[in-house]
């Protein structure tokens, strides 16, 4: 020991040490040459890190605080200074904190975690699997500082939360080190993360007594009500739970932020693998906004990492009942995918096929609390539709349920499911996705709106033909929040005035023929033989909903359908009259409806006097004037047999279609809109006439003008009855032959407008300009000789006009 004492290294590291009463940090000169002196040559720095660690023995044995905490700061100096060398003398720090730390002395531990915690800034890991005993060092000391995290065992309360106060300041500077990013990252995250966790009561107990209902207490534990963390420095002496919360909150931060993609799996799995251990599902606000927490401190690019974690753990939960895990995992997922928060990178359809295969399977499960969770999956579906990141993504969703939805399949159960109730749960799926993108793109003004084409809706108007009640009320619900939403344009102009008057008119107009589509199926599904009284309200909701959206275009189409319908009603059956007093009273509700939307007056007196009339001759069912879609459910199960008083047998005042186009052809608007009005309103309708293919539609337009009526034709002249075919004809004129040939060269100079001509090509005109010429050329050699033709080969239309 006295040759130590006498060596250079010794001599400097002794001088440190303070010689006054009341000092108790080490002298600053003499460190600074200490300091110099170690770090001049790895060799001298070996020989002061073997010294310090000897003395550091000695201290401990003998309990000297003072000394023990000197030398604890030469090494916190050592690893700021001598960085790059760190692997020289790291055994012998790691051996010196782990020295303190058995003497069970608080203040000096306090001091060993310091020195912990620097080692943890500066030490990058670099011989860690290569040198064994430091591996194991250090392996050792993180697991008792965590253990130190959760000191449930210590004696008393104010133990509890040194020891865990310990701990936190210990492993905090870990998180952001990349001492434990290194390929034994997993080890350490199985420590570190449940040793944070566990510390975490904050969020819970910020909500803590919250009575609210369940989908406003979810929205209660959203991001954005999380407490921010505030830098804080707790002695030992003060230290508070609260306190301790704020210190992990913080830590746990640092270490999301510091993760890259593959820890952050780790991370991710660990916490809900936290949850599992301590079975933690029944705390619902904890376990959501520890979710949220995990997602807001996350890059954008990785919170998919959190929602595939979460989908991953429901689809393990598919085998046994419902329980309050799968149940807390689904409001987990509802949760976040109707948070406002960027997500980039989910796989939008991986997600809808199994939020829809657990929803369609929650049929067959009568647990308690299965409500819940089918309204939970429902609020994930809905979600998707609020996390739109690329333009079709709404229509590829519709799509991917379309699909589900088995149209024309005969099959009557589907994986063990009837297929009336896997319909019934797609269609309510569909509802949500475009009822929750109509209210989000009119929240975000920003969101550039894509109509839903007609082509993905146009093959599931067969449902409202659908045998069971439901699917077909599930469906009408649908379509109304489908007619609702920003859809595909539906008001593309059928037909517009070119610049000389002529009328241009759209020869496959989408929304026109989509329309005239729906009023095909509505014919049919009036007129069909299983209707019933909830069937004849989302009739009339429809038609409402199409007036008020498409007004005087929709009304000219609708009428001539209404009254098609009710000439056939004329010839119900007698046992057919309740449902034949039925579809008349919601063509009269219709009509009233038109009247008040429109704003015709007269139309709206004629509609109520019908009304009355009908009121009064006990010819009007009350239960059927419903106001709100949601109201249907007052319907469901109800047959006419089941409503009011029996009707009158009376025969029934109608709508006179005489009458209405009598009231119409005064309105200024629709005469204006529609030259022909009166023939549209006396159109004779026929369903099915107009097949329209959905999948190939084209733009096409044609003009009001017969370009056919400008070609020559070849035409058989007139004959007597009595004249053989094979007898003589008139010999065709001089004069006759030249005015036609005069008429064609007349024609050809007739221009189309300015808007026809757009996409005409150079070449065009020079052709016209070619044949104008050469029949100029004709007509001038043509001498007054007569024609020795027997036959006429031309008939012009234009001659035959004149000649007229």
């Amino acid at each position: 020991m006295s040759s130590l004492l006498y060596s250079k290294h010794a001599k400097l590291i002794e001088n440190c040490y303070p010689t006054i009463i009341g000092e108790t940090a080490p002298k600053s000169s003499e460190t600074s040459y200490l300091l110099f002196y170690a770090s001049s040559r790895p060799a001298k720095l070996l020989k002061v890190a073997n010294y310090l660690e000897k003395r550091m023995q000695n201290d401990t044995y003998k309990k000297r605080k003072l000394d023990t905490k000197v030398t604890l700061a030469i090494m916190n100096s050592l690893l700021t200074t001598c960085t790059k060398d760190i692997n020289l003398f790291a055994k012998g720090v790691l051996k010196s904190i782990s020295l303190v730390l058995d003497s069970g002395d608080h203040e000096i531990m306090w001091e060993a975690c310091h020195t912990f915690g620097e080692f943890s800034a500066y030490y990058d890991g670099s011989a860690l699997g290569v040198d064994k005993e430091l591996t194991l060092l250090l392996d050792s000391l993180i697991i008792r500082f965590c253990s130190f995290c959760d000191a449930s065992h210590a004696e008393t309360q104010e133990n509890v939360l040194k020891m865990k106060l310990l701990g936190l300041k210990a492993i905090g500077p870990l998180m952001s080190s990349e001492l434990i990013k290194t390929t034994h990252a997993r080890d350490y995250f199985d420590c570190i993360v449940p040793s944070l966790l566990v510390n975490i009561q904050q969020l819970e107990a910020k909500h803590s007594g919250n009575n609210a209902p369940k989908h406003e207490a979810r929205s209660s534990c959203s991001s954005s009500q999380i407490p921010e963390v505030e830098e804080c420095e707790t002695e030992l002496a003060t230290v508070t739970v609260d306190a301790l919360d704020s210190i992990a909150l913080k830590h746990f931060r640092s270490l999301i932020r510091s993760c890259g993609a593959a820890n952050l799996n780790i991370v991710t799995e660990l916490a809900f693998k936290f949850l599992d251990d301590f079975n933690m599902w029944h705390r619902e606000c904890y376990d959501i906004s520890l979710v949220h927490f995990l997602i807001a401190e996350m890059e954008s690019s990785y919170r998919h990492i959190v929602i595939n974690e979460i989908l991953r753990r429901l689809n393990s939960c598919t085998g046994g009942e419902l329980n309050q895990k799968k149940v807390m995992l689904a409001s987990m997922l509802a949760s976040v995918l109707t948070n406002r928060t960027i997500t980039v990178g989910i796989s939008v359809l991986e997600i809808l096929n199994a939020l829809i295969n657990h929803f369609n399977k929650s049929f067959d499960d009568g647990s308690e609390g299965i409500l819940a969770f089918r309204e939970s999956l429902l609020e994930a579906v809905g979600g998707l539709a609020t996390h739109v990141y690329y333009p079709d993504q709404i229509n590829d969703i519709l799509s991917f349920i379309v699909n589900k939805l088995r149209l024309g399949s005969r099959e009557e159960t589907i994986d063990g499911l009837p297929i009336s109730t896997l319909r019934v749960a797609l269609l309510h799926c569909m509802s949500v996705v475009v009822s929750k993108n109509e209210k989000h793109t009119q929240e975000q003004a920003a969101i550039c709106k894509i109509g839903i084409p007609f082509r993905i809706i146009s093959p599931t108007l067969s449902l409202f033909m659908d045998e069971n009640l439901t699917v077909r009320k599930g469906y009408g619900l649908f379509f109304l929040s489908y007619l609702d939403s920003d859809i595909e344009n539906w008001s593309i102009p059928s037909r517009k005035l070119s610049s000389k008057g002529r009328l241009i008119y759209r020869a496959n107009d989408p929304g026109t023929e989509f329309r005239t589509s729906i009023h095909e199926v509505l014919f049919d599904y009036a007129t069909s033989n299983f209707t019933l009284p909830l069937d004849y309200a989302l009739i009339l909701f429809i038609l409402k909903t199409m007036i008020r959206k498409f007004e005087h275009e929709e009304f000219v189409r609708a009428i001539p359908m209404l009254f098609k319908l009710q000439a056939l009603n004329e010839h119900t059956p007698p046992e057919e009259a309740l449902s034949q007093q039925a579809l008349n009273q919601v063509i009269a509700s219709y009509f009233l409806h038109a009247s008040e939307v429109l704003e015709i007056p007269q139309l709206t007196t004629y509609t109520e006097e019908i009304i009355s009339t009908r009121k009064a001759d006990n010819q009007w069912w009350p239960e059927l004037e419903l106001t709100e879609p949601s109201d249907l459910e007052k319907l469901e199960g109800i047959e006419f047999s089941h409503l009011a008083a029996p009707l009158s047998q009376t025969p029934h005042a109608t709508i006179s279609l005489e009458k209405i186009k009598n009231i119409l052809s005064w309105n200024s608007e629709l005469c204006g809109k529609y030259a022909d009005l009166e023939k549209r309103l006396s159109a004779d309708y026929v369903p099915n006439a107009n097949g329209y293919d959905f999948q190939n539609t084209k733009g096409r337009i044609r003009t009001s003008r017969i370009i056919d009526g400008l070609k020559p034709k070849i035409a058989q002249p007139a004959r007597n009855k009595s004249e053989s075919p094979l007898g003589e004809t008139k010999p065709v004129k001089f004069e006759t032959l030249r005015d036609a040939l005069k008429s064609v060269n007349d024609y050809s100079e007739v221009d189309t407008d300015s808007s026809d001509r757009q996409s005409w090509s150079r070449s065009t005109t020079d052709k016209t300009r070619s044949v104008r010429s050469n029949v100029s050329d004709i007509l001038s050699k043509i001498s007054a000789k007569s024609s020795n033709s027997s036959l006429s080969l031309v008939n012009s239309p234009c001659l035959t006009s004149r000649i007229k």
